[in-house]
């Protein structure tokens, strides 16, 4: 009889420490996805660009953590390098036309991101020409995408 008990008594342990762990190990993961799958909202329209004559479409990106966490740090770098791939694009217009009427396309295409930029740019030798660049980023993004 006290072989029966102390059997009865572990298996019940036993299950519930199961269900602990396992318990903890759905909440980590569910911790780690929130953090890595955060709400990414970009906004493509007008920008700001420093110089008069001078037009040119921006990325503007907004996020928030989703669920319980916090974006990771992982996911805050790629939105930041599309800001400064956006800025670097920005300093070379205004340092080589004179004015400009760019738009900008971004897609998400498999493991890439890209930024398209195509309009009309006057060189600083008054020559009206066709400007069209293209960035491509090797990552992707679960971004919610819109144009105004």
């Amino acid at each position: 009889m006290k072989k029966y008990v102390e059997i009865r008594i572990m298996k019940r342990t036993l299950i519930i420490l199961g269900i602990i762990f396992i318990t903890a190990i759905c909440g980590i993961s569910y911790y780690i996805w929130c953090a890595y799958h955060p709400d990414v909202y970009i906004q493509i329209n007008d920008g700001a660009t420093g110089k008069e004559g001078i037009k040119m479409e921006a990325p503007h990106i907004a996020f928030t953590g989703h669920g319980i966490a916090e974006p990771a740090a992982y996911v805050e770098l790629k939105l930041n390098n599309i800001a400064m791939q956006h800025e670097f694009m920005m300093q070379y217009v205004r340092d080589n036309y004179k004015t400009s009427d760019i738009k900008l396309d971004m897609k998400i295409k498999e493991d890439q991101t890209i930024l398209k930029y195509t309009g009309t740019a006057t060189t600083l030798k008054d020559e009206v020409v066709d400007f069209e660049k293209e960035v491509i980023l090797e990552f992707s993004l679960d971004a919610n995408i819109t144009k105004k």
